[in-house]
């Protein structure tokens, strides 16, 4: 049933917005994931039948500005922060 599908089709959504974001990384963007959009509009709104497609999730893409780049933090080392029994 269709409740069905949409579900199915937000779960391989979700992975492929996912992977989207760590390839746009490695090319050096940043991304964004969005939510608070009217998802019933997003489809129409880009010419889209919304019987056939279910908007997921909208992501931004972009350049970061050098002036704004947070510095990197310092992260603990696993080992002091885990224990294995």
């Amino acid at each position: 049933d269709r409740q069905m599908l949409v579900a199915d089709a937000m779960v391989d959504a979700s992975l492929v917005s996912m992977q989207l974001m760590l390839v746009a990384r490695e090319h050096g963007y940043e991304t964004n994931p969005m939510a608070g959009y009217d998802a019933s509009k997003a489809a129409a709104e880009f010419g889209l039948d919304p019987e056939q497609y279910v908007p997921v999730m909208a992501i931004s893409i972009g350049k970061p500005d050098p002036s704004e780049v947070v510095p990197d933090t310092v992260r603990y080392d696993v080992k002091d922060v885990t224990e294995f029994a």
